[in-house]
């Protein structure tokens, strides 16, 4: 999942209106956010560990989701697909804070737009 689709999880859940509140209330820059959006880069530990607070759900799922997002190659890839398979997360689900899956589009925007 696209670092911004995780801020945006994030903004839906606590009821935030804007980019700045999310960065102000997650304490980074609120330039950080238009940088995920434009650019598409996936987020750097800190970043992730801190989201994953704010949805209350396991750090090792997002690490793993945006190690996958930084992975060059397809074997690399995979082999994140399967450590998050393995922690009961599937490559179209993601978690919610309440532990539910919910499908994502990001795989099949990821194979239209190899890197």
């Amino acid at each position: 999942m696209k670092a911004s689709e995780w801020i945006d999880r994030v903004k839906t859940a606590k009821g935030w209106p804007s980019d700045y509140r999310a960065a102000k209330e997650l304490g980074f820059k609120a330039n950080t956010i238009s940088t995920y959006r434009a650019s598409g880069a996936p987020m750097d530990e800190t970043i992730s560990l801190k989201v994953a607070e704010a949805l209350a759900i396991d750090p090792i799922i997002i690490l793993a989701d945006q190690a996958m997002e930084r992975a060059k190659d397809e074997t690399a890839r995979s082999a994140w697909a399967g450590i998050l398979a393995k922690l009961g997360v599937g490559q179209e689900k993601t978690p919610t804070p309440s532990g539910e899956g919910v499908q994502t589009s990001w795989r099949k925007r990821r194979d239209s737009n190899p890197r």
